[in-house]
């Protein structure tokens, strides 16, 4: 049998490149406001630190501005 590595990534990682392609692709537009962190969370089926992480990963990317 030959040994595969397979790496598993963070849920924060799946929520921010799902959210990274809908702005690349114009569907979200520059001036939009993303849903809420609790819409986020329904809308993924994840909790607040995975929404949080992966928004912090975008805005380091300069493609979201996160306000409180």
């Amino acid at each position: 049998m030959i040994g595969v590595l397979i790496k598993q990534r963070k849920l924060s990682d799946e929520v921010a490149a799902h959210l990274e392609r809908l702005i690349r692709k114009g569907e979200l537009a520059e001036a939009d406001r993303l849903p809420s962190e609790r819409e986020l969370m329904r809308q993924f089926g994840v909790g607040r630190p995975s929404i949080r992480e992966a928004l912090l990963h975008l805005s380091k990317m300069g493609l979201v501005e996160v306000k409180s």
